[in-house]
């Protein structure tokens, strides 16, 4: 059987904490009543004391989340046992095990011992209580029903506490899937933009640059009257088709000429390879070029 710790008041009003095996939480409840205690928490004793120092962390205050709940369910608890509200407070003091919720309990209490009422004294608490909190234990002092409004007001929290822990619960896969569908979107860009490029047939800027500064040195340096390049890198492979446009009163050049003047730009581009498709043509006419 599971072991449960718990806290509860005996007939004196002394706080017990003890541990106990029991099947379920309510069972516990139900033994502690039979000897005649109040009981104010029970939890697996495999929690461990307190929120814990990671869970203190996330909280916005001493009494956010299920300490929230706890405190209104105790102080019900005890009202509804007939304990002055004076008493009620000391005995919730005892109660946690953190030092800024128990600092929060007691300016709670030392402000309803110098008169002040209870709503006064949780608003005195900086935004620890929320304005809704506040209002419903004043709509209670008003109407003499405290006790009756604190146990309403922990039902409200208990079940507002498990809504926000379904729509978490809820919202966790999808936030998931959303990081590693962004991840694979964005992972293989590089890959997706290279492929983008090759099937466009977009020249590398690189690739284009270099060709048109080996074209322009062989037009300055041979008299031509321009040149017309055409690039495009489809996978490993180049394509680079070049155009010279000739005086048409130019001296006839025999073939071996126009070979070695071939063989001239081929080696100014370099990286020559199987995957390099290259084509040189020499004409009179522009529209050749064009």
């Amino acid at each position: 059987m599971p072991l449960y710790r718990y806290k509860a008041l005996n007939a004196r009003g002394d706080v017990l904490e003890a541990q106990m095996e029991a099947a379920s939480e309510a069972e516990v409840v139900a033994r502690l009543q039979e000897q005649g205690h109040l009981p104010m928490e029970a939890r697996l004793a495999s929690e461990g004391g307190g929120l814990g120092a990671f869970k203190l962390l996330l909280q916005p205050n001493a009494f956010g989340g299920q300490r929230l709940v706890l405190f209104t369910q105790q102080l019900a608890t005890l009202l509804g046992a007939g304990q002055p509200l004076d008493r009620a407070l000391t005995i919730l003091l005892e109660l946690p095990d953190e030092d800024k919720a128990r600092n929060t309990v007691a300016d709670i209490r030392e402000a309803v011992r110098g008169g002040a009422p209870l709503s006064t004294a949780l608003e005195r608490q900086h935004g620890a209580f929320s304005r809704l909190y506040i209002n419903m234990v004043r709509a209670g002092e008003a109407g003499g029903s405290l006790h009756d409004t604190l146990q309403r007001l922990a039902d409200y929290l208990e079940r507002s506490r498990a809504l926000k822990g379904r729509v978490v619960n809820a919202l966790i896969y999808p936030a998931i899937l959303l990081v590693v569908c962004l991840f694979v979107v964005v992972a293989p860009m590089g890959t997706v933009r290279q492929a983008l490029s090759d099937i466009l047939l977009i020249t590398p800027l690189d690739l284009q640059t270099h060709v048109d500064e080996v074209a322009r040195d062989i037009v300055a340096r041979h008299g031509f009257l321009e040149y017309r390049s055409y690039v495009a890198k489809v996978g490993r492979g180049e394509q680079i088709e070049l155009f010279f446009v000739a005086r048409a009163d130019d001296p006839p050049r025999a073939l071996i000429e126009w070979d070695r003047l071939r063989d001239e730009i081929g080696e100014a581009l370099g990286e020559e390879s199987p995957d390099r498709w290259l084509t040189i043509m020499f004409t009179t006419d522009r529209e050749w070029a064009i």
